[in-house]
């Protein structure tokens, strides 16, 4: 079902997202400041990130196939956090599956199959993306409704608690307003508690579940 989407939880409310995304689009960026009360805030989650943040400025603007290699090197970093418990490997085994499973960006993106938004601090570094699947056909496959799908959505951890991730899902959902689609899907890993707060917070419902059973290896030898 593609990439698992990864992300931050327990963001400022939705109504700090001021910014207008046909105005945004024209000239393709936004400055967004990401000073906040943190009203709202769960407070285990609060504390395990360290409170609700005050950073410099975060521009966000769609991406181009010059942040892609950023955009790779970010998601293999945070795919760690999307690791399911029933499947004992390496970090570092994980991280370079998903590095080479990303390659595949610069043809998407180049084709327009996909959309993505970056955040970059004041120094230019990245800060967080969003990558959203809007291929035309791309639908349910029991109704055949048309729906987006978001790939990946992962953000330094230095900034969760920030609404930088809750800016990105937004950006990424009005892009899919703007052309006509009325759903937008994600996977997200269960024991992803904090990922999948944020999505329910979001609005994000359990539709459907993928179920797993963990199979004993064979003994050849009492077959022989």
């Amino acid at each position: 079902a593609g990439y698992e989407a990864e992300g931050e939880q327990f963001e400022e409310d939705s109504s700090s997202f001021q910014s207008d995304y046909r105005t945004m689009a024209l000239r393709n960026v936004t400055m967004m400041g990401l000073e906040g009360s943190g009203d709202g805030f769960d407070a285990g989650a609060d504390a395990f990130e360290g409170g609700h943040k005050s950073l410099p400025s975060i521009e966000i603007r769609m991406a181009t196939l010059e942040d892609v290699d950023d955009i790779i090197d970010l998601a293999s970093e945070m795919v760690k956090y999307s690791r399911s418990p029933f499947r004992p490997v390496d970090e570092n085994v994980i991280a370079e599956v998903r590095r080479a499973d990303l390659q595949s960006i610069y043809q998407l993106l180049n084709n327009k199959d996909m959309v993505a938004f970056v955040a970059r601090d004041h120094r230019g570094r990245l800060v967080g993306h969003v990558l959203l699947h809007i291929k035309s056909g791309n639908t349910d496959f029991l109704t055949g409704e048309e729906l987006a799908w978001v790939f990946d959505i992962s953000v330094q951890p230095k900034h969760w608690g920030s609404g930088v991730s809750r800016r990105l899902l937004q950006m990424a959902e009005r892009f899919a307003q703007e052309r006509g689609v009325r759903y937008v899907g994600l996977t997200v890993t269960v024991a992803n508690g904090r990922a999948l707060r944020f999505y329910q917070n979001c609005g994000y419902q359990e539709e459907r579940y993928q179920m797993i059973k963990i199979l004993e290896p064979l003994d050849m030898e009492d077959d022989l």
